[in-house]
């Protein structure tokens, strides 16, 4: 069965970039234009890793839905990987500080997610 991933990107072209390549790689793919929609679908849809941007506009920021999603058990245990196109060594600061969520640059290189999700989270290739 297909891992089913939600992508959470304020950035339309991003969003449509993810979903190419990981549906090109045989992920089910589900997309989410901001934080508040991302929330929703991670509640209704139960997706296997979620990928989420960190930058999006405040009141809904990757770093705020993270925590939102981190305590609502029905999604705590979804593991999430943040996008971003800020200088890496920002980002992990940040990531660090969410009990361990795991970064990826933007663009998005399916060869990084698929190496984030065998050799960190354990899922089958």
């Amino acid at each position: 069965m297909n891992k089913k991933i939600l992508v959470i990107d304020d950035d339309p072209n991003a969003r449509f970039l993810a979903k190419k390549m990981l549906e090109n790689d045989n992920f089910e793919t589900f997309l989410a234009c901001d934080g508040k929609e991302g929330y929703e679908e991670a509640r209704k849809l139960k997706p296997d890793v979620i990928l989420l941007d960190i930058m999006m506009p405040p009141g809904e920021s990757g770093i705020e839905v993270s925590r939102k999603l981190e305590a609502t058990p029905e999604t705590s245990g979804i593991p999430v990987i943040f996008l971003s196109s800020l200088l890496y060594d920002t980002d992990m600061k940040i990531s660090d500080k969410l009990h361990g969520r795991y970064y990826l640059p933007k663009p998005l290189h399916v060869e990084d997610f698929r190496n984030i999700l065998q050799n960190r989270l354990g899922f089958a290739a």
